[in-house]
């Protein structure tokens, strides 16, 4: 029983992390880099997957679910791929802390495509289209942006690869936690293994680097984990009610498409908008909002 924990906890991981991939690299860059390879994309989902393995461990260990759960997962996640893998967090304090940890990686790639994603039972495939609608029209929003700020930007038909060919991931994900039902919890010693893999990076970086800023990363994490532990139970986590109907997990393509359509056009007849700074105040405030109201409920438990 618990080595089929252990490889539904692996499949989990590997589920979430290449959800993220999409959700945090390719419809956050929109287009794709021009030394882009198959192993360096391959490499991405590995790494994203070992961040979401210890945030599936936070969660395995403090039974926290919800919404929420993939709101603070997707934190954790955030804070670890660009704090202790990279380490843009420490460039521009306190507003990294912020952009992207929390009003992208949290608000959009936790609470959006992983959590309202795991929704199509109770929403239906009307509320599930108009929701990735709503995501595929922020992202072309947010695409103007780029060509302010890079000169390879590419043509419809890579877009639509990049977004929507690689956006694959995002449905089988979905599929797959569909099947594997619940969060599993191996043996704490299996849990323990992706956070100190991560953590180890962190603290090498932190040693070489002498940046005193790295110490921020430690009450961040401590604090997240803190509301889990407040927050959670003794009871099972279920990953959502599996979708009534597997094509409805296909109505995803909606969001990629969209974007991937809206920023060809833009890109063509428009150019660059400064929509960084509406997209940034409005996600970042909301994030920010989010998270503390989880913390006034922490503390008022």
């Amino acid at each position: 029983m618990q080595r089929m924990d252990t490889y539904r906890y692996l499949a989990s991981a590997l589920a979430l992390g290449a959800m993220a991939v999409w959700a945090s690299e390719n419809l956050f860059w929109v287009t794709p880099a021009a030394d882009l390879t198959v192993v360096e994309w391959g490499l991405t989902i590995g790494v994203y997957t070992l961040a979401a393995a210890t945030a599936l461990s936070a969660i395995a260990l403090t039974g926290f679910s919800g919404l929420s759960a993939a709101f603070l997962g997707g934190a954790i996640l955030g804070y670890l791929v660009e704090g202790a893998i990279v380490g843009t967090i420490y460039e521009a304090v306190p507003f990294q802390l912020v952009w992207t940890p929390l009003a992208w990686h949290a608000l959009i790639s936790g609470g959006v495509v992983l959590g309202l994603g795991r929704c199509s039972a109770q929403f239906g495939p009307l509320k599930m289209a108009l929701l990735w609608l709503a995501l595929g029209l922020f992202g072309g929003g947010w695409a103007l942006f780029w060509p302010t700020e890079r000169a390879d930007l590419s043509g419809i038909a890579p877009l639509m690869l990049y977004l929507g060919g690689l956006g694959v991931v995002v449905p089988l994900a979905h599929l797959g936690l569909d099947k594997i039902g619940s969060v599993p919890r191996p043996p704490r010693w299996v849990l323990a293994i992706a956070p100190a893999v991560v953590m180890l990076s962190w603290a090498v970086q932190t040693a070489i680097s002498f940046n005193p800023l790295r110490l921020i990363l430690l009450p961040i994490l401590t604090g997240l984990y803190w509301i889990m532990c407040r927050l959670g139970t003794d009871q099972p986590v279920s990953f959502g009610t599996p979708a009534t109907r597997l094509w409805h997990h296909g109505l995803f393509f909606i969001a990629p498409f969209t974007t991937a359509l809206i920023a060809a056009v833009g890109w063509a007849t428009i150019g660059g908008v400064l929509t960084n700074i509406p997209v940034a105040v409005i996600s970042g405030t909301t994030a920010l909002g989010w998270l503390g109201t989880l913390v006034w409920r922490a503390v008022r438990r």
